[in-house]
């Protein structure tokens, strides 16, 4: 089968005069996908194929494997000559491997995508544009998200929360979703980076600190889709995540009274409660390309 099979041919790479106005070209900002993986071959070739199936004509796409077992360098070899770097090599874990691929992104714009997640397509032509667009004024970009299930089937549609600042952020939560997030390379040196001491909250600790810097522009466009699985991380490591939720709160702590908190916490989940959408019926992830780019900044 075509690795672009199943892809619109508007949004396959070798296609990006259809998706940009020759003005805006050299405007545009150079985006860095990261893809940190480790026995996820079931999922593995979706996610390849959506970033590369972009058609961004500045894409600097980075691969690393933590030394699966079940195929998935098999999987990325047959996309190598499309991916700017990739291993497939025993690493330090997922946070290890993402704190690597950032210390060798030459983009502009970063972001990560997880090897079980997909871009939505014209994901990379929409921010690319916003970032150039926007200028300084956009120092880190959110939208909403799709999530899925095992079989790519649509469950949920949840857009980015759209008052996120750093009291938020830390005692509401995350109201948005990791793969759904992009920032300027500047912003992402000027907190630290990433910390590889985390395990499963490091994509919080980050925005957590880019929130303490400025607030995210947010989009009401889906950028991308969240997958549910069993051997999700999300679904397997809860005791490892409160753990590290408590030690990014406690570490702010003395920024915000308990009872403010409350207020934040449960403004974010009425607001959840209030605008998530649930499929009504099974939309795979071709019959999302309409609906999942409706709405604008």
């Amino acid at each position: 089968m075509s690795r672009t099979a199943g892809i619109p041919a508007t949004h396959r790479a070798g296609a990006p005069h259809r998706l940009y106005r020759e003005d805006t070209l050299s405007t545009l900002p150079r985006i860095t996908v990261v893809t940190p993986s480790y026995n996820q071959a079931p999922f593995l070739a979706d996610t390849l194929r959506s970033v590369l199936g972009q058609g961004y004509p500045k894409l600097e796409y980075i691969v690393l494997d933590g030394g699966s077992t079940d195929g998935s360098a098999d999987i990325i070899r047959r996309h190598a000559d499309r991916l700017t770097y990739w291993r497939s090599a025993p690493d330090g874990g997922q946070s290890a491997a993402l704190a690597d691929g950032f210390r060798m992104a030459t983009g502009e714009v970063l972001c990560w995508v997880n090897s079980d997640d997909v871009l939505l397509p014209g994901t990379l032509a929409y921010v690319g544009e916003q970032f150039a667009r926007r200028g300084d004024a956009c120092q880190w970009l959110i939208g909403g998200t799709v999530i899925i299930d095992e079989a790519n089937r649509a469950v949920e549609y949840r857009p980015a929360f759209p008052a996120v600042t750093f009291n938020v952020l830390l005692w509401g939560g995350c109201g948005f979703y990791q793969p759904s997030c992009f920032w300027r390379r500047s912003l992402y040196e000027a907190v630290g980076g990433l910390d590889p001491t985390f395990q499963f909250c490091m994509d919080y600790d980050l925005f957590v600190r880019f929130a303490d810097r400025t607030r995210p522009r947010r989009t009401r466009r889906r950028l991308s889709a969240f997958r549910v699985h069993a051997g999700a991380k999300t679904s397997r490591l809860t005791a490892i995540q409160k753990r590290e939720d408590q030690r990014i709160r406690d570490h702010w702590a003395r920024r915000c009274r308990r009872p403010r908190a409350f207020l934040y916490w449960f403004s974010l989940a009425a607001w959840s409660m209030a605008t998530t959408r649930y499929a009504r019926r099974p939309e795979t992830l071709p019959a999302l390309v309409g609906p999942a780019q409706a709405g604008r900044t």
